[in-house]
């Protein structure tokens, strides 16, 4: 089984939006051809995420969502602390947890 890393931008596509290739990628986890590998930041972006009025989703809604993305994630302690991405340090985040996860 492939271990990975998806960004936020994955998870929330993947989470909300019925079509297209980040709900694919959340049903390669779904069907155990994936181990999503993520993080207490990843899982803390997201739920900042899916906050925004953007997504005009209720309390309850969020909170399933939530719970839906850490339930299917096999989450890691983050002790790495590699400084990559200069244009978006948040990105490091996502570097950091792909390691520390051993993810391909």
């Amino acid at each position: 089984m492939i271990k990975a890393v998806f960004d936020t931008n994955i998870l929330v596509s993947g989470s909300i939006f019925q079509v297209g290739k980040p709900r694919r990628l959340i049903g390669y986890v779904l069907g155990g051809k994936i181990e999503l590998i993520s993080s207490e930041f990843i899982i803390n972006e997201f739920r900042r995420i899916v906050a925004k009025e953007d997504f005009n989703r209720s309390e309850k809604e969020q909170e399933r969502l939530i719970m839906f993305i850490t339930g299917i994630s096999n989450l890691v302690k983050v002790v790495s602390k590699f400084e990559v991405v200069k244009e978006d340090p948040d990105d490091d985040a996502i570097i950091n947890t792909a390691y520390d996860g051993k993810a391909q």
